[in-house]
């Protein structure tokens, strides 16, 4: 009898998935700055008040909201009388009330609304400043790094000089006094180095308040990375910054208490609201007589003591108060990105002179040893080439770090840092 034969099954979907496994990009790894951004914006504090201060802001809103829709309410009363004979009443009544017109009470709730959209704008702002946090800290880390490298690096040479100079004074092929000379400027840079690693520990506990795991060293910039010169002048980035979340908080503050002082004024105007109430009644004779009641009420306030005219003066002043603060605000964002704009092109250039500095300053170490060897140098040419090296090679690496962070403060300044800036910093170390 003749088997059936077995299917065996197709492998195209395997081969499929397989395709588009090799198609679709690999997710990007995530760097510390990435890793950092991510805890802060679960973890920080300052972030988190502004997110309290948001939903604080939208209640209070809501709060002022509820006065002007629909009150639905229902009361029951039971009374009993003793004289001049013991009898006991029943009542309970639905009331349903409804404001019509209450300018007061519509611009207090305009008020609030504003100002609810400021705290949201603020916390914009909250973000910006969070992101330029993140980075300074960060910077701080790779700053004090720089720095003790290099100090490792100048107290090694000069702790190798001074190991030369032993055996040579050892041999008496060189005066003792040589030798102390050294010994003085390896000491020196040990202490240098001391302190270096007090600032290098004094900045990583800074950062751990962003990123408790990190323990290693953080990555630096990249040699490879390239310096960008600010594009557009400083009026460029002052008609962006005049769009900036802090600026735009101020506007809707400023509006926010027009509306204050509006609502103060409209404390003598008259109210109106509707009313309706149903329910019942069971009198002494133990009927039960039904009531209903539709109405409107008309308030018209005609003196208050003076309250209205004081609640206008104060909304005043507050406005006035705001006005001052909003332009305060303004000269401050203006005046910091005009300076944050000038420091990048600062900055940049910086970082051109301070490579060709580095670069000369290795040369002549290599030049002195060579001369200090043939004896056309002293030891004192060789003792400052190698303090001058150390230095160039510390500058160089402060110039190109505040060349990013340059670049950031001002994009901070102008409101328009973003997520995607600190994830381009990220991608450029390495």
């Amino acid at each position: 009898m003749r088997q059936p034969q077995t299917r065996q099954p197709s492998r195209r979907p395997s081969r499929l998935w397989w395709w588009l496994a090799m198609a679709l990009p690999a997710p990007a790894l995530a760097g510390p700055l990435a890793d950092a951004l991510d805890l802060a914006l679960q973890r920080d504090p300052e972030w988190q008040l502004a997110q309290a201060q948001v939903a604080g802001q939208q209640a209070a809103s809501r709060l002022q909201r509820a006065a002007l829709l629909p009150q639905l309410s229902w009361d029951a009363a039971k009374t009993r009388q003793q004289e001049p004979q013991s009898a006991t009443t029943q009542q309970h009544q639905w009331t349903l009330s409804q404001v019509l017109f209450d300018l007061a009470q519509w611009k207090n709730w305009r008020s609030q609304q504003l100002r609810g959209d400021a705290q949201a704008v603020l916390q914009d702002a909250a973000r910006q400043a969070l992101l330029q946090q993140l980075a300074e800290r960060y910077f701080d880390v790779l700053a004090a790094q720089d720095a003790l490298a290099v100090a490792q690096t100048t107290e090694q040479a000069f702790a190798d000089l001074v190991k030369d100079l032993r055996i040579k004074v050892d041999q008496g092929l060189m005066a003792p006094l040589d030798l102390d000379l050294a010994t003085s400027f390896e000491s020196s840079a040990r202490s240098i180095t001391l302190q270096q690693q007090q600032w290098l520990e004094q900045a990583r506990t800074q950062w751990r308040f962003w990123q408790p795991a990190s323990q290693a060293a953080l990555p630096g910039l990249a040699p490879s990375h390239r310096f960008a010169d600010p594009q557009g002048g400083p009026e460029h980035w002052w008609q962006l910054a005049q769009q900036s979340p802090r600026l735009r908080a101020q506007q809707l503050l400023l509006e926010a208490a027009q509306a204050d002082v509006d609502a103060a004024r409209a404390g003598h105007l008259p109210t109106l609201q509707a009313r309706w109430s149903q329910g019942s009644q069971k009198d002494l004779s133990g009927s039960t007589q039904p009531q209903r009641s539709v109405g409107v009420s008309l308030s018209l306030p005609l003196d208050a003591g003076g309250a209205v005219r004081a609640r206008t003066e104060q909304a005043l002043g507050a406005l006035q108060a705001q006005q001052a603060r909003g332009e305060q605000e303004r000269r401050a964002v203006e005046a910091e990105v005009r300076l944050q704009r000038g420091a990048w092109e600062a900055a940049v250039a910086r970082t051109r002179f301070t490579q060709e500095g580095a670069l000369a300053a290795q040369r002549a170490v290599e030049a002195t040893r060579t001369g200090q060897a043939l004896g056309t140098r002293t030891l004192n040419d060789l003792l400052a080439a190698i303090q001058s090296q150390g230095q160039a090679r510390l500058t160089d690496s402060q110039a190109r770090q505040q060349a990013v962070l340059a670049s950031l403060r001002l994009k901070a300044a102008a409101g328009q840092l973003t997520r995607e800036d600190i994830l381009l910093v990220d991608q450029s170390l390495q």
